[in-house]
């Protein structure tokens, strides 16, 4: 899709488990538990549709900037929140996984440290991508400009780049589905 997590197609699944630390556990606790688990993960199913995963932990830091809900300076929290995220070829090969006799005991022992029990919601994927390398983001701009130069709205900022020149940064097929979002905003406003 767009080489962030190698191997994972549009059809790929991506699960996400919210765990809130139980008082009494601490961020070591849940580290250790949660390092087991993924190792496990990783040993048993890499050839069985595992692709990739990460465990970030709420830093308390809000996005002022991004963030629509008041003006909030800090996570309540902070140092509590954690998500597991993993990324499969397929939500059948997650199940499977979790089914393992490897895999239960060290998922029992995670969720004694979550305060809020255990939901794993499974997402496909939208979009996924790495940043660009300063020369493609050079390019890229290039490209943006020049559409919006023949599309008549001057400097820079108006579509999906591409579609007005040489020198693109979309491939045809991304360049397509940018005119075609496109006009589907406009049809919407």
């Amino acid at each position: 899709m767009s080489g962030l997590i190698p191997g994972l197609s549009s059809d790929g699944v991506v699960t996400i488990n919210r765990v809130l630390l139980r008082e009494g556990y601490t961020i070591d606790d849940l580290e250790e538990r949660v390092a087991m688990l993924c190792e496990n993960v990783k040993t048993y199913h890499s050839e069985t549709g595992f692709l990739g995963g990460m465990v970030v932990l709420n830093s308390g830091q809000v996005s002022n900037e991004g963030s629509t809900i008041g003006q909030a300076v800090n996570s309540p929290l902070q140092d509590r929140e954690a998500l597991i995220i993993t990324f499969w070829e397929s939500f059948a090969q997650h199940e499977a996984s979790h089914r393992s006799e490897t895999f239960q005991p060290l998922f029992q022992q995670v969720l004694e440290l979550c305060e809020n029990g255990n939901e794993e919601i499974a997402y496909r994927m939208l979009w996924s991508g790495k940043a660009y390398s300063p020369e493609e983001a050079a390019e890229a701009k290039a490209a943006k400009e020049r559409y919006a130069k023949a599309a008549g709205r001057g400097g820079g900022g108006g579509g999906g780049g591409g579609e007005g020149g040489g020198g693109e940064a979309y491939s045809p097929a991304e360049a397509a589905k940018a005119k075609a979002a496109k006009e589907r905003y406009a049809k919407a406003a």
